[in-house]
């Protein structure tokens, strides 16, 4: 929460959200329909796309991390697929 609270609001100044936040933003913008995040880690911006409307499914090597994702999403009421 505390991420993708600082990711809506542009990233501290100098880090690493910063950087990330306008990509974000312009990725939501962008999308149309359905996609899938390829290598996605703790799935920020699959959270943030299902969060404006979009059915998206998460993807990455590392179990942990999309294990992670596949119990946070439900605890913040977005519809995530994911795949290991």
């Amino acid at each position: 929460r505390n991420t993708l609270r600082e990711l809506g609001r542009g990233g501290a100044p100098g880090g690493t959200n910063a950087g990330m936040a306008p990509v974000h933003d312009r990725a939501v913008e962008l999308a149309v329909g359905s996609g899938v995040e390829l290598g996605c880690c703790f799935g920020f911006l699959s959270l943030q796309l299902v969060a404006a409307g979009h059915e998206v499914t998460a993807v990455d090597l590392s179990a942990g991390t999309v294990r992670l994702l596949s119990r946070v999403a439900p605890a913040l009421d977005l519809p995530l697929h994911t795949v290991t």
